[in-house]
């Protein structure tokens, strides 16, 4: 089971900030959210009225009157979007057919989302994930993806919008690329630039080129978007059945954190329950393990490039990673992530050692061409001093 191939070209197609509503805050702090769906609503509706104080911050007219737009009437907003889904992806359907957790939520972006969870469902051969938590997306912040116990017993997974066009874009460049150089194309060196500016700058990556692929390419991007996408959903579900929550009756609530250290091997826990979750898919569909690994390194490869782009982007230095695995942050360096999911995939995979190797050689190789042709343009948006909205401040 994989994307369907309609739902592939939604990935690209998908909204940011400028279509999120909300009402106006009140003067008041509002009381905590009991439910779930309480609680998203409230996320996305707050990640608006920031987004448009950021805008209006940066004199961008034009962002804040288009959320000036969905604050009035955000279920017009939402069925305008339903109806672009019906038209790229076919099907119409109304907003109750579609289940949308809120009035806030994105039917393109949410519609991706609940396939790439349909495939982890699928695969759930072992009845790993015994819980449905609730799914939404919202414009990123400090987060791609977050996962929520909202007392007594809901579980809330959020998702950046922007998240898996961003995926989609970069596998298509690294399956484009065909393992030659990418200094061979100027079209590809261009999407890497503007799809990194995009991403940083405006959380946005909808108006880059992304590459046509045919044949052989397109069926490995569609693989490939499965595995990424499976294996992000994945890693939130395994903070859920790992129970990386500290309980609702304790003083500090149910959050993750805590000791960084025990933070970040949580991280690694939940990305081996990811990782082993798409392997059983794998293994149900006759894919090829290493294939799976490959996507995997990928999505991390190019969150390297991201967090590198960000550095620039904050401080001006792109030495973001120090020799020590254990970060100020909650997370690891995705660099240590990456060495831990190639020595995880070794220890299952002992005979395949060599060809897990050349498929991390192949990932690092394209990701150093990738930062190469991106990093003058980087650092020029650093030097002209523009960064008005980096996902990075956010």
């Amino acid at each position: 089971m994989r994307l369907d191939s309609n739902l592939q070209r939604v990935v690209i197609t998908i909204g940011c900030a400028l279509f999120l509503g909300g009402a106006a805050q009140s003067p008041r702090t509002p009381p905590e959210p009991k439910t779930g769906v309480g609680w998203l609503e409230k996320l996305q509706r707050d990640r608006l009225l920031l987004e448009r104080q950021w805008a209006a911050e940066a004199r961008d007219t034009k962002t804040v009157d288009a959320i000036d737009v969905v604050l009035k009437d955000p279920l017009k907003w939402q069925q305008a979007r339903a109806d672009l889904l019906a038209k790229v992806a076919g099907g119409a359907k109304s907003l109750a057919q579609l289940e949308l957790p809120t009035k806030y939520e994105d039917p393109m972006a949410y519609a991706v989302l609940r396939n790439a969870a349909s495939v982890i469902e699928a695969g759930n051969a072992r009845k790993v994930f015994d819980v449905r938590p609730l799914f939404g997306t919202s414009t990123g912040g400090t987060f791609h993806a977050l996962t929520r116990l909202v007392c007594p017993s809901d579980y809330v997974i959020v998702f950046h919008r922007q998240l898996f066009s961003l995926a989609h874009l970069f596998t298509s460049l690294f399956l484009a690329a065909d393992g030659r150089s990418m200094f061979m194309r100027p079209d590809l060196i261009a999407s890497v630039q503007n799809g990194l500016l995009a991403y940083l700058l405006e959380g946005n990556v909808d108006n880059v080129q992304v590459p046509r692929l045919t044949g052989k390419r397109q069926s490995q991007d569609g693989f490939m978007m499965t595995v990424i996408t499976g294996f992000v959903v994945s890693h939130e579900y395994g903070h859920i059945i790992g129970k990386h929550f500290k309980p609702c009756d304790t003083k500090d609530g149910p959050e993750i954190g805590g000791d960084l250290r025990f933070d970040q091997a949580k991280e690694y826990s939940a990305d081996a329950t990811a990782f082993l979750q798409m392997l059983e898919w794998a293994k149900k569909d006759g894919y090829d393990p290493v294939d799976v690994f490959l996507a995997v390194d990928w999505q991390f490869a190019f969150n390297e490039l991201l967090d590198r782009a960000g550095a620039v982007m904050t401080t001006g230095s792109e030495e973001t990673v120090p020799e020590s695995p254990w970060s100020d942050s909650s997370h690891p360096y995705t660099r240590f992530r990456r060495e831990y999911l190639l020595t995880l995939a070794t220890k299952l995979f002992p005979k395949d050692e060599e060809r897990l190797n050349t498929a991390r050689q192949m990932t690092s190789n394209l990701r150093y061409e990738m930062w190469q042709a991106a990093r003058f343009r980087v650092f020029d948006e650093w030097n002209k001093k523009k960064v008005i909205n980096s996902t990075v401040r956010r």
